[in-house]
């Protein structure tokens, strides 16, 4: 079955004792990011730059930190 994911992401293999640790970073994690993410751009609306640029600025900086 992990071919068949693989497909679509990458795939790791964790003991039963460690799913609930799993949930916590790949399930919940990405709400936490964007949360961020959204807080950063306001703050950058808030001192002046559109939402637009703010936006993109937010996020190329991402980007460049999972680069």
């Amino acid at each position: 079955m992990g071919r068949l994911f693989e497909c679509v992401g990458g795939v790791l293999t964790v003991s039963e004792a460690q799913i609930d640790a799993v949930t916590a970073v790949s399930g919940s994690g990405p709400a936490y990011f964007f949360l961020f993410v959204e807080a950063l751009v306001d703050a950058a609306v808030a001192i002046g730059l559109s939402r637009p640029v703010a936006t993109d600025l937010a996020v190329q900086t991402m980007a460049g930190a999972a680069a």
